[in-house]
């Protein structure tokens, strides 16, 4: 099974504050792949929260989610060959 997560999840799995709804997601997104679920995001979700967290860098230098961006890009990335052999 593949999962396609978009930029909304994307951004909240790399939400340096924690709350309930952080929480879960992260929760959820273990759960998956505690169950050998393919979790996948595409590049222009990669763009469009990295293009966030840039921002939000400038503004609140102390705060690095780009690290965990960067962490959940190895995770979550695809390359389309091998997502097409997967669903083939």
């Amino acid at each position: 099974m593949i999962v396609f997560i978009d930029s909304g999840v994307l951004g909240k799995l790399c939400n340096p504050n924690s709350s309930a709804e952080v929480d879960a997601v992260r929760d959820w997104l273990y759960s998956l792949l505690a169950k050998g679920i393919f979790v996948v995001s595409s590049h222009i979700c990669d763009y469009e929260v990295r293009r966030s967290l840039i921002l939000e860098s400038l503004r609140q230098p102390n705060i690095d989610s780009l690290k965990d961006l960067n962490d959940l890009q190895d995770l979550t990335s695809c390359p389309k060959k091998s997502l097409a052999l997967a669903m083939g």
